[in-house]
């Protein structure tokens, strides 16, 4: 079963460490920060 931290990523190489969602340069705080805007997923998802 996947979890949601099994799809958070830390590399160094990518987004300067940051957290991304795995596969993608996608930070996680850009998520975080749409969900607390009241953004919906489909909303996140054109972004």
């Amino acid at each position: 079963m996947n979890t949601a931290i099994e799809r958070i990523v830390i590399d160094p190489k990518i987004c300067s460490g940051k957290p991304c969602i795995k596969g993608t340069r996608i930070p996680v705080h850009i998520i975080l920060d749409l969900l607390a805007a009241g953004e919906d997923f489909d909303g996140i998802k054109k972004y």
